[in-house]
């Protein structure tokens, strides 16, 4: 099968409790269309948890190069926080990958997925401001 434009895409499946195996089965089933680098796996680990080892590989591969898209089957994969999930969004634009989160229909690979993306980004900045601003008054 070729591969769209030569993409190279990297999964990541992460759960608290159970298996990441239907994650993996999703995350390999979209990625036909790209070439998969690998699925990160991180089973029993928390979304909270800033300081997992498969995350820290996946952000490694990210800046490294070669990685052009991320895909997760949802977005609370990757953070449970609003900060951390804005904090890894930073990274992938620093080193120009795009996002995919299924659950969501967040694809940016395409211009309209990347400006319906940016509106929620926009969305979340504020939010996070108007968070921020509540905790100094």
């Amino acid at each position: 099968m070729k591969h769209a434009d030569g993409i190279r895409c990297i999964g990541y499946a992460r759960s608290a409790v159970g298996s990441v195996d239907g994650q993996v089965e999703l995350i390999r089933k979209h990625c036909r269309k790209f070439e998969l680098v690998d699925v990160v796996c991180e089973p029993g680990r928390s979304g909270g948890d800033f300081d997992r080892p498969e995350l820290k590989k996946l952000l490694q591969m990210i800046s490294r190069g070669g990685i052009d898209v991320v895909v997760v089957t949802r977005l609370t994969v990757l953070a449970r926080s609003a900060g951390f999930l804005h904090c890894l969004f930073h990274e992938f634009d620093r080193h120009r990958v795009r996002l995919i989160a299924l659950a969501e229909g967040i694809d940016t690979t395409s211009a309209t997925g990347k400006a319906e993306f940016e509106a929620i980004r926009s969305i979340a900045r504020k939010y996070l401001a108007d968070v921020e601003e509540e905790r100094t008054v």
